[in-house]
């Protein structure tokens, strides 16, 4: 059996990943969740929805010197493997959960990419994959001009650029169905007592709506910070914007020119 691909990440913590580019990429985006006035303090507590390998509580337990207590939610069992290892690896009390969060208790079937994990969506179907395909190598090619990640093709001439992303994503888009287990943010909020969720970080391609969705009147309260990673930016952008500030939080955002060119970018909600 092949020894499974690590990273060592730039503050020097070593993960387990599932693909060494993916993994690196993920890496150079993590800063970016904490634009738009998200601060944690020591002690805090961060719910990581969909989590992934863990890239995302890996820097926040790196940033907290490991006082934090974080929760991560991957749905997806050969990525959550990957993430139950890191957890064990990282500073904190890091508790990785085999599940997803959405509007309602249910099970639902996934498209899982195993070259490309990170688009894995329940919302991401054949119908559609030519679109998908399109719109994520149109991010790539303005990921690699920015030198974000593989520098020596920055300076390719932009129809080979292009080629190559189109070609690298039709190769590595190539999904697997998975059934996969999705419950509410109440419900777990409800299971576990948890009285306050200093961040709450979500990154589910395409559910995010459905995530919120499940968060009872009642649980919003003890919400003080959200970051959403949202997929078609422009079209849901009002939607989910001003759902937040209609719940009192001061709403900011952040889409840079390889985001745009994929359609999605971060929302950010701080109380005010």
């Amino acid at each position: 059996m092949p020894k499974a691909p690590r990273i060592r990440l730039q503050n020097g913590t070593e993960l387990r990943c599932l693909d060494a580019f993916e993994a690196a990429f993920l890496e150079k985006e993590m800063g970016q969740y904490f634009e738009g006035g998200i601060s944690l303090k020591p002690g805090a507590t961060v719910l990581d929805v969909g989590a992934n390998i863990g890239m995302f509580s890996a820097e926040v337990s790196h940033r907290l010197q490991g006082d934090v207590q974080i929760f991560a939610f991957e749905p997806m069992p050969p990525v959550f493997e990957a993430l139950k290892e890191n957890a064990g690896l990282l500073a904190g009390s890091i508790e990785a959960l085999p599940y997803g969060l959405g509007a309602k208790d249910e099970t639902l079937e996934f498209t899982y990419f195993p070259l490309m994990s990170c688009l894995s969506s329940a919302h991401r179907g054949q119908t559609d994959m030519k679109a998908e395909r399109a719109r994520v190598a149109a991010s790539l090619v303005q990921v690699i001009r920015s030198g974000m990640v593989q520098p020596k093709m920055a300076k390719w001439p932009l129809p080979m650029l292009e080629g190559f992303a189109q070609s690298y994503v039709a190769t590595r888009m190539k999904g697997q169905k998975h059934p996969a287990q999705i419950r509410t943010l109440s419900r777990f909020l409800n299971e576990r007592n948890l009285p306050c969720v200093d961040l709450l970080k979500v990154d589910v391609e395409g559910a995010e709506e459905a995530v919120l969705q499940g968060i009872g009147e009642e649980h919003w309260p003890r919400i003080q910070q959200i970051v959403v990673e949202l997929e078609h930016f422009e079209k849901r952008l009002d939607s989910v914007g001003g759902d937040l500030q209609d719940r009192g939080f001061v709403v900011k955002t952040l889409q840079e020119e390889a985001q745009a060119a994929g359609d999605y970018g971060l929302v950010f909600g701080v109380r005010g």
